[in-house]
C-alpha cells in the first residue's frame, strides 16, 4: 500500500480533475480506499496525461 503526501494528494487530484473527474471520488477517504490494479492504472494514465501536457522546464524539471 502507498500513502501519499497531502502535496502529493493535491497534485493527483489536480490531475484528476483535468484528465479524469469521474475518479474524484477515490479521494473522497483517501486513507480508506484501496486501489485495485485497473484502477491504480487509470489514476496512473491521469496523472501520465497531466505530465505529457505540461511537459518539463528547460532544466528539466517539471513545471506547474
Amino acid at each position: 500500500m502507498i500513502k501519499l503526501t497531502n502535496e502529493r494528494l493535491i497534485l493527483l487530484k489536480q490531475c484528476l480533475e483535468s484528465h479524469r473527474s469521474d475518479l474524484l471520488w477515490i479521494l473522497s477517504n483517501p486513507k480508506k480506499t484501496c486501489l485495485d490494479e485497473e484502477l491504480g492504472n487509470e489514476c496512473r494514465d491521469a496523472v501520465l496525461d497531466e505530465f505529457l501536457e505540461k511537459g518539463l522546464n528547460d532544466d528539466d524539471q517539471p513545471n506547474k
